[in-house]
């Protein structure tokens, strides 16, 4: 069984293709992919020789290695070319943009990127933007803390307002009950900060926070 994060990372991959989860860890996605049937053939890698031992362990118990490929690897320096879909989960937003910065030519071939930052996803989203890729879809879920994936395709351009790039427009379009309290909270949070520090300098982020709830919060 694995977490609702990765479950819901795996829902979000275009069947039948071949994918590289970066980062991989232990293999749970690589694995579930493959179990599920939403994946023809999956690379695992890791920068680390720790967790990549652990992975081809999973991967050995599963018995899915004519299926499942391990490759120790900083970013996307070793990608293999036939892959069709890269996921690159459960980092801190900084780092994924440097590794995909890093590799941008390689963005050219990929028909889909997922992406699960840790933190800042608006800054994950301003990247999506300023390099005009076209976010097919995103989640927001909740499991011991809040977490949002977006689904990009780097192959079609597109540009978003700056209200877009903070809430998200896929998100904003579904506007589900996860995605207020998500945002309530964010603004309870900042309502404090900046109530108990009126001399403080408002955040962008809490100026569209009041914008976008401006009539409707309670």
């Amino acid at each position: 069984m694995i977490s609702n994060r990765l479950s819901s990372i795996a829902s979000l991959v275009k069947k039948d293709m071949v994918v590289a989860d970066i980062g991989s860890d232990h293999a749970f996605l690589p694995i579930y992919l493959i179990e599920n049937k939403l994946a023809l053939k999956v690379y695992a890698s890791d920068n680390k020789k720790g967790p990549l031992n652990q992975a081809r362990n999973n991967i050995d118990q599963a018995m899915l290695n004519d299926q499942i490929i391990t490759y120790l690897s900083d970013g996307l320096d070793a990608l293999p070319q036939d892959v069709d879909i890269i996921i690159i989960a459960g980092m801190g937003v900084d780092t994924i943009i440097k590794i995909l910065d890093k590799h941008l030519d390689k963005l050219k071939y990929i028909k889909q990127l997922i992406v699960q930052p840790n933190n800042n996803v608006f800054l994950m989203r301003q990247w999506v933007n300023d390099n005009q890729f076209l976010i097919e879809d995103e989640l927001l879920i909740k499991e011991y803390k809040y977490y949002q994936i977006l689904a990009i395709n780097p192959q079609i351009k597109a540009k978003y307002s700056d209200k877009e790039v903070y809430f998200g427009p896929i998100l904003l379009e579904k506007n589900d009950d996860t995605f207020n309290k998500y945002h309530h909270d964010m603004y309870r949070k900042l309502k404090q900060l900046y109530d108990s520090h009126p001399q403080k300098k408002m955040s962008f982020e809490y100026q569209l926070l009041i914008d976008y709830f401006k009539g409707s919060y309670r």
